[in-house]
Formats: C-alpha cells, structure tokens, sequence
C-alpha cells in the first residue's frame, strides 16, 4: 500500500510538473510580469508585458550563488550587445536581495535590465524552479523559446533569430545537433 502511495504521488508530481511546463510552452502566451524592483532601466519604466508588447523579451532566471548562471553572463552581454535594444529587451530576473546584486554586478556587469522578484510570483508563473532558465517571449507576448522545454541554451540563441523574430516572422528555437549535454540545472536551496 506505501509502495503504490509512493507511486501515485510520483505520478501526480510528474503531471503537475509538465501540466506547469506546458503553459509556458511556445505558442502559449507569457504569464504576466510585474517586478518589485528594477535595476538598469530608465526611471519610470514598467517591466510588465502590456508595457513590452511590440519587443522581443528575453528572461534570464538566474542567482549570484548559481555558478552555470554567472558563467553565461559574458554570452548574454555579447548577445545582447549584437541586437537592437528598441526591438529586444533583456530582462535578468533575480529573487534575491537587490542590495546584494548590485554589488555583485560591480564586479561582473550584466547588460540589459535586472528584475527582482523577492515575492517569487514570477519564477511561479514560469514554472522556473531551477536556475538558469531561458525564456524567449515574441513581439505578441507568446513564448517563442522556453529553456525547460527545448534545451536551448543562451549560446543557441542567434541574433538573426532575434531579430527575425523582432520583424513578425517565425522563429524555431532549436538545440543544434551535436550540442553538448543538457546543462546541469541547479536547484534553489
């Protein structure tokens, strides 16, 4: 009877788990944004989707302490410095204490906005319970790429793809054959 408890309870976690990865599979539309704090964008700025519509956005969910995350930071910074920032908005988004991310990018800068989510609703809604994710969203506010889907790391991410993906057109987010294995995801402690 433990055996068979133990089992159903697997089966349900595992459902649960992809029913919350398919609602922010592509095509879906992106779960809402709202974030306590913001970090490296203009005053007076809203980082909520109605406010983002017509641009590409590309969320990092990451953490200082998350070695994979901190390693990748130089590849988002040479991304985003290849795009146009009127059409594409890179958006890091953080659950930790702002304080403590402000001085940690005094010696490893980060491009792009840095969004704070200290009540953890975003990384909810995004189903990112572990770090890093990707998450692409389109120019409509549906996802175009999600990392826990797909695989596709930062460094699959072209800037033609975003761009083409800025202009309206459709966009395949695809791990190149012969890539390395997945990246190790770490779990929040």
């Amino acid at each position: 009877m433990v055996i068979k408890s133990i089992a159903a309870f697997a089966l349900g976690f595992v459902t649960l788990t992809a029913a919350s990865a398919q609602n922010i599979s592509p095509g879906s539309p992106a779960p809402a944004l709202s974030f306590n704090h913001l970090l490296q964008a203009p005053n007076g700025t809203k980082a909520e989707l109605p406010a983002l519509k017509g641009k590409v956005v590309v969320l990092e969910f990451w953490a200082t302490w998350c070695a994979p995350c901190v390693s990748q930071i130089p590849t988002f910074n040479k991304l985003q410095a290849a795009v146009d920032p009127t059409h594409i908005q890179f958006i890091s988004v953080d659950d930790e204490d702002p304080a403590l991310v402000e001085k940690f990018i005094t010696h490893k800068p980060i491009s792009g906005w840095l969004g704070f989510d200290t009540t953890g609703k975003i990384f909810d809604r995004y189903n990112a319970k572990s770090r890093p994710v990707t998450i692409v969203i389109d120019t409509k506010g549906r996802i175009a790429s999600n990392s826990l889907i797909n695989d596709v790391r930062p460094e699959d991410i072209k800037p033609e793809q975003l761009a083409d993906l800025a202009q309206g057109k459709p966009v395949v987010f695809a791990k190149p054959k012969g890539s390395p294995a997945p990246r190790p995801l770490i779990i929040p402690h």
